[in-house]
């Protein structure tokens, strides 16, 4: 069985921890006196550029900084361009104050109303306290929607602009991000002047013309619902556990090493890296999109949920993905259940305290047994369980809700009575004998049998939950495909070409290939922002069950409160070692 944690470039975990642009080497600084409990990460935000940057010219400020401390600060690098002499070097990120508007905000940095909107589509009314872009940064190593980069001579076609087109009008209309029009011409990064040619990837033209687009084709999201290009941008928030007060003093040494062996961080981040293409293939589709993503600061025993709470953190957000810990999402839950702002627990499968307002994405190992045992009970076969005898509340819940189930005996030995077992075996149905234990030499034995009287009886293994024991090398792999192995899953393998376009893209910006988390960092966000794009709010959504790249996303009211997620998949081992999926 291959590893939960696949090898991660530790450069793009240190860039997607502080979200930020990297920067250029060059000479040119700027002064910075650092102001009471001001941090190297609040600094660098504010001039758009990296902890790293302050860092390479303030080698002290690794062990710490203080009130009126003097740092010096890389300006932010922008790709070059032709400035106008009247005009001086901007920062890329604005804190939104009372006085400003687009207007005043296109003096000040030499752009206009138009282009300055085209970068910023989520914020088409300013609000005090909004970041935005002055100018459109290019983010290396950020994983987004990539198109492969073609020659000009041969691979691209030319587009002249004109009046009153922006760039964001001319993204779209090639299916493209503004990011990747601005890096094929960076001619136009401080402006749009008409008549200027631009050029415009061979790949991109085609891909809208075939639909060859990864919003359009994973897995048919929402199929059922119309995306609605014009409501309203809803506000979700990833409430992720970064953890980046508590790194901030690292040296790069240090942090390096930590990102070698802290799991919950690599977990994290590679979470946020399938975010953040899905936010980037939303916007590629035209929904109107508002993000915010907080750090959650959580561990075990602590979180910044309160502080977070106080502040108003969440104020005007139609859903928040997040936190990780249940325990917190019961917490986050109960705070805004009085304002109905949905709570999604993205990895936990405890159902927790289920408050309305929360949403358990993660099927529950509960819901798996339930799906096994009610597909095996629709096929009028013929169920065995070989249950261990220490699971007596399994087996007693079993006996209660499908009282049609038969037991198979264990000797005084604690083996298996094989005889026995035998004699429950049917002719003309599906015995379905259901494995619902750890001890290898058990499977071993039941496998042995179960294969054995293969030629006078129709026999299915199964399980109701995921069984270390089958993956170890004792169990012959050929015995699961011969008996055709039945197993709940909450991903299935998706081999199409649509979803291998995803990994190949997700690998061109991050140089690996995406794992399970970072799958399921696209798959919930992306199906979360396709859902707020409905007229409506989340819960209007419910009645659709939609399936993405690993994960299917079926929503349920629980007997009590709040939401499930029933999304199991069925797979059945086949005898040439493939897996097919059943429902």
């Amino acid at each position: 069985m291959s590893s939960l944690f696949s090898k991660t470039n530790p450069f793009l975990l240190v860039f997607l921890l502080w979200s930020m642009a990297l920067v250029a080497q060059g000479a040119n600084y700027t002064k910075h006196t650092v102001v009471k409990g001001e941090t190297i990460t609040q600094i660098a935000l504010k001039y758009a550029v990296t902890p790293f940057d302050i860092y390479r010219l303030n080698p002290d400020s690794q062990t710490g900084i203080k009130e009126n401390d003097v740092l010096l600060v890389p300006k932010s690098v922008q790709k070059p361009a032709v400035q106008s002499p009247q005009k001086t070097a901007t920062a890329s990120i604005k804190i939104i104050q009372a006085k400003d508007t687009w207007y005043s905000l296109s003096k000040e940095v030499g752009q206009s109303i138009e282009n300055l909107q085209a970068i910023n589509p989520a914020h088409k009314d300013l609000k005090i306290g909004d970041t935005i872009r002055l100018a459109a940064l290019s983010f290396p190593q950020k994983p987004v929607l990539v198109k492969p980069t073609l020659s000009a001579s041969t691979s691209e076609v030319k587009h002249v602009v004109q009046a009153k087109e922006t760039k964001f009008g001319i993204a779209q209309k090639y299916g493209i991000t503004v990011v990747e029009l601005e890096q094929q011409n960076p001619s136009i990064l401080q402006g749009l002047p008409e008549g200027a040619e631009l050029n415009i990837p061979k790949a991109a033209v085609i891909s809208s013309v075939t639909s060859l687009t990864l919003p359009k084709t994973i897995a048919k999201p929402l199929q059922q619902l119309a995306i609605n290009k014009t409501s309203t941008a809803k506000k979700l928030v990833l409430l992720l556990p970064f953890n980046a007060a508590k790194i901030q003093a690292d040296s790069l040494t240090s942090l390096g090493n930590r990102l070698k062996k802290d799991v919950f961080l690599n977990l994290t981040l590679d979470f946020y890296a399938g975010a953040l293409v899905a936010i980037d293939s939303a916007k590629s589709l035209g929904i109107p999109i508002d993000v915010q993503v907080l750090d959650s600061e959580e561990t075990k025993s602590s979180s910044a949920i309160d502080a977070l709470l106080k502040s108003n953190s969440f104020q005007g957000a139609s859903a928040v993905i997040g936190p990780f810990y249940q325990q917190y999402v019961d917490k986050l839950g109960a705070a805004l259940s009085v304002l109905g702002i949905p709570v999604l627990s993205p990895l936990s499968k405890e159902m927790g305290k289920l408050n309305a307002n929360v949403y358990q994405t993660m099927p529950s190992v509960a819901l798996q047994k339930q799906t096994v045992l009610n597909y095996m009970a629709a096929q009028n076969g013929s169920i065995i369980l070989i249950s261990d005898p220490k699971k007596v509340t399994s087996k007693n819940w079993i006996t209660q809700n499908y009282p049609a189930v038969k037991f198979a005996k264990f000797l005084e030995t604690g083996a298996l009575d094989l005889p026995y077992l035998k004699s429950l075996l049917l002719k003309n149905t599906t015995n379905f004998i259901v494995v619902d234990t750890q001890k290898t030499n058990v499977i071993l034995s039941a496998t042995a049998a179960l294969t054995s009287v293969l030629p006078n009886f129709s026999v299915q293994l199964a399980v109701l939950e995921a069984n270390e024991t089958l993956d170890y090398e004792e169990i012959p792999l050929q015995r699961l495909a011969d008996l055709h192995l039945l197993y709940p899953s909450i991903t299935r393998e998706n081999t199409s070409v649509e979803a291998q376009y995803f990994r190949n893209h997700y690998k061109l910006s991050n140089k690996i290939f995406p794992n399970q988390y970072a799958v399921r960092g696209f798959d919930l966000t992306f199906d979360t922002l396709l859902r707020l794009s409905q007229e409506g709010n989340l819960e209007s959504t419910t009645a659709t069950a939609t399936q993405q790249v690993e994960c299917q996303f079926n929503y349920t009211k629980t007997n009590t409160q709040g939401y499930a997620n029933s999304g199991v998949y069925l797979l059945e081992f086949q005898p040439d070692f493939t897996v097919k999926t059943l429902n």
